[in-house]
């Protein structure tokens, strides 16, 4: 028999403390504030961008986040949408999001992110995050490369 990765179901105060972390992000980025956005990140965090881009650590990270928000994504607007969320251990668990970002001219550009979230003393955290930007692919567009 095939084991189950989850390791006991997600209960509902853990499931608010987890989505609680993705609407401080939201803050953070909507206040484009760093501080805010990196508050919830373990200092040994990994992210690797939607481009590609690995950051290992909370200084490299935070750096990152404040080039963008400062920058690049000034006037954006974020939704993150917990679509999946399980836990893996009792104090480690995995999110999957839909991240929608709205540039200031209402360009929408999308991203699917894979979230693992440690707790530690009660506190849920960002360990490692993994983007990738979701593009509109052709109708006859299959995985098997039997396109067009």
């Amino acid at each position: 028999m095939r084991p189950s990765a989850a390791s006991r179901p997600l209960d509902e105060t853990t499931r608010r403390k987890i989505e609680a972390v993705f609407r401080g992000l939201e803050d953070g980025f909507h206040r484009q504030d760093a501080e805010v956005f990196d508050g919830h990140f373990a200092q040994d965090a990994v992210q690797v961008t939607a481009a590609g881009q690995r950051l290992s650590g909370w200084d490299a990270i935070h750096r990152y986040h404040e080039e963008r928000l400062g920058g690049h994504a000034r006037g954006f607007r974020v939704r993150m949408n917990v679509e999946e969320c399980g836990l893996l251990a009792p104090d480690v668990a995995v999110a999957h999001t839909l991240q929608e970002t709205t540039t200031p001219d209402g360009d929408v550009r999308r991203n699917s992110g894979t979230w693992t979230l440690v707790e530690r003393d009660g506190a849920w955290w960002v360990c490692a995050v993994q983007q990738t930007n979701v593009v509109d692919l052709p109708p006859d567009w299959n995985a098997h490369g039997e396109n067009g």
